[in-house]
């Protein structure tokens, strides 16, 4: 008798029904005791008959309606409707699951660059105090008149190249980067241009966003951004005792990111972003060097020459045909020039009065170019600007060939 008492939370018509239910299967219990159960559990003080009334009521009313929740056809439609709505939760966990796997996956990504970040700048750092790059060159005001604008891009920095076309590998690379160090200080010597600004248009390393370049790669991607730093820092260092001042430029490309898959990728992860920071430790010494970290978009840089307006791209979201136009439309702002890379070869056009820019490569040919029948000369480029009469003009186009 002790499981008829009223239990926690337990209904008034709950409980009447559950110990006239109980009367009814076991048959122990009287008419009376039932009313007597009902009356102490509840503590109230209606006679018998009223208790078994809201019995009977309930259990008509289950008789008359019971054969559309328990027939064989209303089960089974029941069943389906259980389950969909599994189904509906169990698309739901994997959305879930999905997202928070994709979430960590961008955390792991951000921790690993933020590492390799701090490795960069620490490295730079004691770099900078055992081996300095040191000078003591007065910066004058900055010429409003001449400026040299050298265009650096597309050395895929650890891409070994050997074939009938194209020989290419760090070694290369950096007797390369030498010729246009000794060419851009000759030209701007020749030229009296004091003034230098260095615009990166990326894809320094080769990256491996594909798993043809695992293969031809010499060296492994963090190895590379660490090389090609140093390399950077090396060639402007050299250069800084030629010039008044340097300025160096970047913008983001697509071999320096992080994530190998395209579509999981975020643009700001990309190795590209440390070459800056390293830069601007390693390179503290030189009184001489400005490095810019701030760019107009990730895959947009804002500059000026002379104080025209210009866009530097590394072009992995650019067509030839459309980037004038897309670029002034986007940014409603009317350029001198336009500044790009990716293509590995040397272009130039004057759209209405915009000059569309493209340098070449200094990797050259690659495999990926041999197998699609391309080919391009490694070349580099350096410009000089000059302003006369309130107007800048292109006053030399200097193609820096190997």
């Amino acid at each position: 008798m002790s499981d008829l008492k009223l239990r926690e939370n337990e209904s008034r018509l709950h409980y009447i029904w559950r110990v006239y239910q109980y009367q009814e299967d076991t048959n122990t219990i009287s008419n009376d005791e039932a009313g007597e159960i009902c009356r102490k559990g509840l503590k109230e003080n209606y006679d018998e008959s009223s208790y078994r009334k809201v019995y009977q009521s309930w259990q008509n009313m289950w008789l008359e309606v019971k054969d559309e929740y328990i027939s064989e056809e209303a089960l089974l439609e029941r069943l389906a409707e259980i389950d969909e709505r599994e189904d509906d939760l169990y698309r739901t966990k994997v959305k879930t699951a999905d997202k928070l796997r994709e979430y960590r996956a961008m955390l792991r990504h951000q921790a690993r660059f933020d590492n390799i970040q701090d490795t960069a700048i620490n490295c730079a750092s004691m770099l900078c105090k055992e081996y300095p790059f040191i000078n003591d060159v007065q910066v004058k005001e900055l010429s409003d008149e001449k400026l040299g604008v050298l265009l650096l891009s597309d050395f895929h920095y650890g891409l070994v190249v050997d074939n009938f076309l194209n020989k290419y590998n760090t070694a290369i690379c950096k007797k390369r980067l030498d010729k246009v160090v000794v060419d851009t200080i000759e030209t701007c010597k020749l030229n009296g241009v004091d003034d230098l600004k260095i615009v990166n248009l990326s894809d320094l390393i080769s990256g491996y966003i594909h798993v043809g370049l695992r293969v031809e790669n010499e060296e492994d991607v963090i190895t590379q951004i660490m090389e090609v730093s140093e390399l950077m820092a090396n060639a402007i260092n050299q250069l800084a005792p030629y010039f008044n001042s340097i300025i160096y430029i970047d913008t983001l490309d697509n071999h320096s990111r992080i994530s190998i898959d395209k579509k999981l990728s975020i643009e700001s992860e990309n190795l590209g972003r440390i070459i800056p920071f390293y830069l601007k430790s390693r390179l503290a010494g030189l009184n001489n060097v400005f490095v810019t970290e701030e760019r107009f978009d990730d895959t947009l840089t804002k500059f000026d020459i002379l104080g025209e307006t210009c866009f530097a791209v590394h072009g992995h979201h650019d067509k030839i045909n459309s980037i004038v136009s897309k670029i002034t439309l986007l940014t409603r702002v009317i350029p001198m020039a336009i500044y790009m890379a990716h293509i590995h070869h040397h272009y130039e056009k004057d759209e209405m009065g915009i000059d569309l820019i493209v340098n070449g490569s200094l990797s050259g040919a690659d495999t990926y170019a041999k197998e699609m029948r391309l080919n391009s000369k490694p070349m580099q480029k350096l410009l000089v600007y000059e302003k006369r009469d309130n107007c800048v003009n292109r006053s030399l186009t200097k193609h820096i060939y190997f």
